[in-house]
């Protein structure tokens, strides 16, 4: 895998490295020079495994911090139970104090790990609580489901989106934290939904619910109902609670910028 960035808007792009790597990559920066590189070994010993890469001069240097038990034998990057993936990678904190997370799916429950020093001491989050880390995943809910990254930090407010599976059909849902990751709270939309969902902030989140677009700007406990001029099942990523911009249909692209109520196609060049 080669890792590459551009500080133009794309015109110009810099390699920034090589990784031994067969199944995928995820990358996250702090800033403009500290940034980590989990890459995705695949299984090994009959569990997910990662290797996690860090930089603190903008990409010109890499140095690895972690590997999964399995591939080195050794405590490390924690390796996920049967047949739980590794589906996104976040790196939260601050550039002196950085928090990393690896999400998960799996058919027993969704996966969370965190590294509360960058990296080199991880947490596995499997429905027990970890020394000074609430486990904010709760098996007992359903059957199988996953957290969907990435995870949003900012001071001690942090929340992330998950899925549950049931023999009734999935429930998806906010966690949120405003004390570090102490204790989480489970928030939902006005209904029940399992379409698209974004985080904007840890305090603001989008939901669509059928034809409607929920926005919350307060962690769940209120929500405003948004009528959106096209269907938005499919994919959704907000810059702000204004600007937003949504993938639907056959790999359309969609852009608002009055809070999700107008939509307009945007052309990309062929």
């Amino acid at each position: 895998m080669f890792l590459f960035h551009t500080t133009d808007g794309g015109r110009k792009w810099v390699h920034d490295g090589s990784f031994p790597n067969d199944e995928g990559a995820w990358v996250s920066f702090l800033n403009d020079e500290r940034g980590w590189v989990a890459v995705d070994n695949g299984e090994a010993g009959g569990a997910g495994s990662v290797s996690i890469y860090e930089t603190t001069s903008g990409g010109t240097h890499w140095s690895l911090v972690s590997r999964s038990r399995s591939l080195v034998g050794a405590p490390g990057t924690p390796d996920n139970p049967g047949t739980c993936d590794d589906t996104g990678f976040s790196a939260t904190g601050t550039a002196i104090a950085p928090v990393l997370w690896l999400s998960g799916a799996s058919n027993l429950a969704p996966c969370l790990a965190c590294s509360p020093d960058g990296g080199s001491r991880w947490i596995g989050c499997r429905g027990s609580t970890a020394p000074s880390q609430a486990c904010p995943i709760d098996p007992s809910k359903g059957s199988g489901g996953e957290v969907f990254p990435p995870v949003d930090f900012s001071g001690e407010r942090g929340a992330f989106v998950t899925y549950y599976g049931t023999p009734h059909g999935g429930v998806t849902e906010f966690c949120s934290t405003s004390n570090g990751g102490s204790t989480w709270v489970a928030r939902r939309p006005p209904a029940p939904t399992t379409g698209p969902m974004d985080l904007v902030s840890p305090t603001a989140w989008f939901a669509v619910v059928g034809k409607a677009l929920d926005l919350t700007t307060n962690s769940g406990v209120a929500w405003t109902n948004i009528h959106p001029t096209t269907d938005l099942r499919g994919t959704l990523d907000f810059v702000n609670t204004v600007d937003g911009w949504a993938i639907l249909g056959s790999g359309q692209l969609w852009h608002t910028t009055d809070g999700g109520r107008q939509w307009e196609l945007e052309l990309l060049p062929r």
